[in-house]
């Protein structure tokens, strides 16, 4: 007979279960998946649907919308459907991974009704300091050709204690010996050599004696060498952080040095004729605004991706969350592989595919790099993005690459239209480069070509500045840039160099004249006397210490001794863990 007060509450409390998955799981999910994709991204992420399955356990999304942070009324993303396959096993341990997955519909630069802007976005450093150097690229006076060489009389005395430069240089001249015997401490004191012939002399004893005792010997050498080289890997990263940092210190001179002889060209009255600087006024803020989108999307990933061994991004009022390695374990969140299409509005529709595979929570679990790459061809017109995110390891690496071809560009107005400008007609474009951050150090280059182009100064009526640019440019065709980065995380460093930038400054060069050039000569020249030295003897200092530092670690000659515990005792390869 079945009992009612035993088979009811079951049967309700199964009621309620289904109930849940049929009517709430859905929104949940959708809730979930636009507010954790707001506060990573610092902009509106919505989702018009989600339909899940349990058996299978399918996941589908449709009408994803992500807004540009910096394009509020624009999207940096959207598709029309993804179907996720999700694997069972990890679900039970409130795991997220997926196996074959497919996104369709992908559109990149889409036009939005409502803006998506959050109150309180979060800052992109890298992006914030780019746009402090666009902002200073525009201080370029073009107010002084008239008197110029009026002003070019008497010899200019540059003297050390007026200079910023200067005073940085002796400053780091006064750090530096502290700096490098820290460094040499720290290196004597790891004593890398004497462990190495303790090593040697194990791994010597080990081809000797009976089996069980040459595997306690192998097991004792393992691990003695596995602790060597845990301790002086993280000793070599901390050099090399400590080395980019004075690297950036030395950087940060080498600019001041430019401040100052900007300081004393306005005291003398002269414009500027560097063609970088000249450079950076014309094109730097929309190189700016150009890049700012790929260092955003790196620095979210540095964010959401820890490497091994660093704590998962904090969440509000629960802390951090430290990954432990175990059996069969996965990350919280992996999507293995993802078949990517779609189209990009790059001067009309272009079609692209490509591939997603192995983005998670926690990359030291998923053993591989994170990879994006998308292709696409129409006519003339080429696109192609990659991009590897390395965080398997204690250093991450990060690199995106990306090449534009066949762009058809609208006219554009470089420069500041108030002071001097220059429109550039329009005309095909080809874009590439890559931006690469390794641990803290930052490299990376874009180049932008366009074809075709009419140059047309912009000035008041009898502007010199208009005037000799006009006749600067008329030759022109084409228009080269190039802007490089380096530097760190905390202190990068952007430099535009361009073919106008070269011609504006030669053009220039004839309005200022032959006096007042060779008395700014003669100024920079007495700066680069007191600066310049300093600089170049710590930057000489600097490589050398680090190279010795690095090679008195030892940690090249590791591997070769490991596969000689490994490969000549004439042990069974588990023995020796035994004893470990």
């Amino acid at each position: 007979m079945i009992r009612k007060s035993y088979v009811l509450p079951r049967l309700a409390l199964l009621a309620v279960v289904w109930a849940l998955l049929a009517f709430a799981l859905d929104p949940l999910i959708r809730w979930g998946i636009q507010a954790a994709g707001s506060a990573a991204l610092g902009a509106k992420v919505e989702l018009a649907s989600v339909d899940t399955d349990v058996w299978p356990p399918r996941l589908s999304l449709s009408g994803f919308a992500a807004a540009d942070p910096g394009e509020p009324m624009r999207n940096l993303v959207e598709f029309s459907r993804a179907r996720f396959a999700l694997e069972g096993r990890p679900l039970l341990e409130r795991k997220l991974v997926i196996g074959a997955s497919e996104l369709s519909g992908l559109r990149f630069g889409t036009q939005r009704k409502t803006s998506g802007a959050l109150p309180q976005a979060p800052p992109s450093r890298l992006g914030g300091k780019l746009s402090e150097w666009a902002k200073r690229s525009k201080d370029v006076s073009f107010d002084a050709f008239s008197d110029a060489k009026s002003q070019a009389k008497e010899r200019v005395t540059v003297k050390a204690e007026d200079l910023r430069s200067a005073q940085l240089a002796a400053e780091l001249e006064a750090r530096w010996p502290k700096t490098a015997g820290a460094w040499k401490d720290r290196v004597q004191a790891f004593d890398g050599g004497k462990k190495l012939q303790e090593l040697q002399k194990l791994a010597d004893e080990a081809q000797q004696g009976d089996p069980l005792s040459r595997a306690a010997k192998v097991g004792d050498a393992l691990k003695r060498l596995d602790e060597f080289k845990r301790t002086g890997e993280q000793l070599r990263r901390d050099l090399e952080a400590e080395a980019a940092r004075a690297r950036a210190d030395i950087d940060a001179a080498k600019a001041a040095k430019a401040a100052d002889l900007d300081a004393l060209r306005a005291r003398l009255q002269l414009p500027s004729l560097d063609p970088e600087r000249l450079s950076a006024y014309l094109l730097g803020p929309e190189a700016a605004a150009r890049l700012q989108k790929v260092l955003r999307l790196v620095e979210a990933a540095r964010r959401k991706m820890p490497p091994k061994g660093a704590p998962r991004e904090a969440t509000p009022g629960r802390g951090a969350t430290l990954a432990f390695p175990k059996d069969r374990s996965w990350p919280a969140f992996w999507l293995r592989r993802a078949a990517l299409s779609g189209t990009a509005d790059l001067g009309g529709p272009l079609e692209f595919s490509g591939e997603a595979a192995d983005f998670s929570s926690e990359p030291e679990l998923a053993g591989k790099p994170a990879r994006l790459e998308l292709a696409g061809a129409e006519g003339s017109r080429k696109v192609k993005l990659t991009a590897l995110l390395d965080h398997t390891k204690e250093l991450p690496r990060d690199e995106v690459r990306f090449e534009y071809a066949g762009l058809p560009m609208p006219a554009m107005t470089a420069g500041d239209a108030g002071s001097f400008a220059v429109t550039v007609s329009p005309g095909p474009a080809a874009v590439s480069g890559s931006v690469v951050l390794a641990g803290p150090s930052l490299t990376g280059t874009v180049r932008y070509r366009q074809s075709g182009v009419t140059l047309t100064p912009v000035g008041a009526p009898g502007d010199t500045a208009a005037r000799l640019a006009a006749t600067a440019f008329s030759g022109i065709k084409e228009l080269d840039v190039e802007l490089t980065l380096g530097g760190t995380i905390e202190e990068p460093r952007f430099a535009l160099r361009s073919n106008l930038g070269r011609a504006l400054a030669d053009g220039l060069k004839k309005a200022v004249g032959r006096e007042a050039q060779a008395r700014l000569a003669d100024a920079q020249r007495q700066i680069d006397s007191l600066v310049d030295a300093r600089l170049g003897k710590l930057q000489g200092s600097l490589d050398a210490t680090l190279g010795s530092s690095l090679s008195g670690l030892g940690l090249g000659e590791l591997q070769e001794l490991k596969e000689k515990l490994k490969s000549r005792t004439g042990l069974p390869p588990g023995l020796p863990r035994l004893f470990r």
